[in-house]
């Protein structure tokens, strides 16, 4: 906490400072974008109930917003070397598709309302 305190200070860097290593901290946002998740170490870190997932993951990142009537999720797992990495392609994986699956709902509900409203039906 102090070192992020020093960085609003002025008194140390930031991590988009010029010169400064890339950082999996940051990044560009997309248009849109309602929440950012960044985390490193997350292997390492002291969980009090660490799923085996999460002791395979040195970085994760992860957004998802809306941008012109359309939602999305975009998601980054990386493990310090390949093992898991099945393992964290299907939680990408089924994380965007539980995306797509909300997404199609709303899009069904939003035509279904046209529809009616069209039939000078109210909902």
């Amino acid at each position: 906490m102090t070192d992020a305190l020093d960085v609003l200070d002025g008194t140390k860097p930031s991590l988009a400072a010029e010169g400064s290593a890339a950082s999996p901290l940051t990044g560009t946002v997309p248009p849109g974008t309602a929440l950012v998740f960044r985390a490193i170490g997350v292997a390492e870190a002291k969980l009090p109930k660490a799923h085996d997932i999460a002791k395979q993951i040195d970085s994760l990142a992860f957004c998802l917003g809306e941008n012109q009537g359309e939602c999305f999720f975009e998601g980054q797992a990386h493990g310090k070397d390949d093992r898991g990495r099945r393992t964290r392609e299907n939680g990408h994986r089924g994380a965007t598709r539980a995306g797509a699956l909300g997404q199609s709902r709303r899009r069904r509900r939003r035509e279904a309302d046209r529809r009616a409203q069209g039939d000078g039906l109210r909902q």
